[in-house]
């Protein structure tokens, strides 16, 4: 815990260790010891650049675990630009372009030594093409969900009582770290969401349950129960729980934590039948997808697992196990462990 703390420390000075790659490097290996291999997780806001992460794959096996894709994508609007003007039309996209081809070669150049780790399929088609990637230099391993969450034994009814819901309503619920929000960043879909709570109010008596912080921003005609977190993992397995059907309508999510996590404790989820939603839900078994961007087919999909309790309870097993079988903490370790052992071969090779 010392080393993590002097390691965040100095990395995230922006002071002189901050604008000079060879300290930062030169920190962080003698901050590490004589590991065997590095694996990095989050780099943003550590100090640690992509130019370090080469320096030290030239020293040892790196392995790099992306979670997201925001980087990526940052790296395709590259080339967008607005303009009215027509020599700009025509100057700036090219100009963009060379810009960005520059910057896709030195990330090819600073990560051919890197093993990178995403969650899902489709995070490593993204890096693959968009970063023009050998396939084999991706692994695709999923983030692991912790084995309390297996086995979690607390009943519905207690569950509900423990954070004052309702006893005998269906419950929809619906978790992001920004429970609401009504500006900036709309990737978590609230106003799809929206419409298909709205819509289901004229045929379906429920409680909306909102997971998250900032729940204040909820719209009044949502009706919606606000729970925010406490910062326990008993509360978050508690909510799980407690809810029906847990919904999702981002309009990108590598492998989304909270259909992990439900599906872990055994509720059945809804999302849209894109990106990573792809790989977190089986179909017809665990869940339902239901086409993205369309709020009346959310709504139905809902509707059917509040409708008939049977399948809503055959999903919930169904999830339950399949989410032993691919995301349980001893499952994820091995597949690291195999990654690591590749890495190191790779290096000594």
């Amino acid at each position: 815990m010392l080393r993590y703390r002097v390691a965040k420390k100095i990395l995230g000075w922006n002071g002189v260790l901050g604008i000079l790659p060879f300290f930062r490097t030169r920190a962080l290996l003698g901050l590490t010891g004589s590991p065997d291999l590095i694996n990095f997780h989050a780099l943003n806001g550590s100090g640690v650049t992509v130019s370090v992460v080469r320096e030290l794959s030239k020293r040892l096996p790196t392995v790099w675990t992306v979670h997201d894709a925001g980087w990526v994508n940052a790296i395709e609007l590259f080339n967008t630009v607005v303009t009215n003007d027509s020599r700009s039309r025509v100057i700036f996209p090219l100009a963009r372009a060379i810009q960005s081809a520059i910057l896709k070669q030195r990330l090819r150049y600073s990560l051919k030594r890197v093993t990178l780790v995403v969650p899902s399929n489709w995070l490593k088609s993204r890096l693959v093409n968009v970063l023009s990637l050998p396939t084999d230099q991706v692994a695709v391993i999923p983030n692991p969900i912790p084995a309390s969450f297996f086995d979690f034994r607390v009943a519905q009814d207690q569950c509900r009582k423990d954070l004052g819901l309702p006893e005998n309503s269906p419950i929809i619920g619906f978790a992001a770290w920004k429970a609401w929000k009504t500006s900036g960043n709309q990737n978590k879909g609230y106003g799809e969401i929206g419409q298909a709570i709205r819509g289901l109010r004229s045929s379906h008596d429920f409680t909306f349950v909102v997971f998250g912080h900032d729940g204040q921003h909820v719209p009044d005609d949502l009706q919606a129960v606000w729970i925010a977190p406490d910062a326990t993992e008993e509360q978050v397995k508690r909510f799980y729980r407690s809810v029906d059907v847990i919904v999702g309508a981002s309009k990108e999510e590598n492998l989304p934590t909270v259909m992990q996590e439900a599906q872990a404790i055994g509720t059945p989820c809804v999302a849209p039948r894109a990106t990573g939603y792809l790989e977190a839900i089986e179909d017809q078994h665990t869940g339902l997808l239901y086409q993205p961007g369309n709020p009346a087919d959310l709504a139905k999909k809902i509707a059917k697992l509040l409708d008939d309790s049977d399948m809503a309870h055959s999903f919930g097993s169904h999830g339950k196990e399949r989410a032993g079988r691919l995301w349980a903490e001893d499952v994820v370790g091995k597949r690291y462990l195999e990654v690591y052992q590749d890495a190191v071969g790779r290096f000594r090779a």
